[in-house]
């Protein structure tokens, strides 16, 4: 089977995370998800740019992409497995690994908007192959495609919403 097939498959797949992982910054804000708390060592829980309507904003867009790919499949091997279901496991799983890696990130010292290598670009995606996996048989290589590639997605993504203004910085 050809190669590009699989990349393509691969990233065909994850669209409802990648979507997930970008709509908080467009469609985000309002009360944090910490509700402001402070965790033991003083430091903000999560931090005010983890919100509900950005989490909201993100499992749902998830949730419906996986819905439109479950009416339109794409026929790939591992893509044509999207539903609505998968869907919002891969909003929710994207939700989830941005959150641990915030948690991280705020026990760490790093001031919000700064960069943590490795956490913020494989994180969220790892914890969202994770909940699928849990339903769905997804390939080791279809894991190696995606996390070899998510970084380089997510760059630029990044710089995309600093262009556009919907980010202060282009990370």
């Amino acid at each position: 089977m050809n190669p590009m097939f699989w990349i393509w498959d691969a990233l065909l797949f994850v669209i409802p995370a990648y979507v997930a992982n970008s709509i908080p910054v467009v469609l985000g804000g309002g009360p944090p998800l910490d509700g402001g708390r402070k965790w033991r060592d003083g430091r903000p829980l999560l931090g005010a740019g983890k919100t509900l309507r950005g989490a909201v904003a993100a499992i749902l867009a998830a949730t419906i992409i996986g819905g439109i790919f479950q009416l339109y499949p794409l026929g790939g091997a591992l893509s044509s497995q999207m539903t609505v279901f998968i869907g919002f496991l891969m909003g929710a799983g994207t939700v989830l690994g941005d959150t641990v890696g915030s948690f991280l990130k705020r026990r760490m010292s790093i001031e919000r908007g700064a960069t943590l290598p490795i956490i913020d670009q494989d994180g969220f995606i790892l914890v969202a192959l994770v909940l699928v996996h849990t339903f769905i048989a997804v390939p080791l290589l279809y894991w190696i495609l995606i996390l070899a590639v998510t970084p380089f997605v997510h760059v630029v993504f990044n710089v995309i919403a600093y262009v556009a203004k919907w980010k202060d910085v282009p990370y």
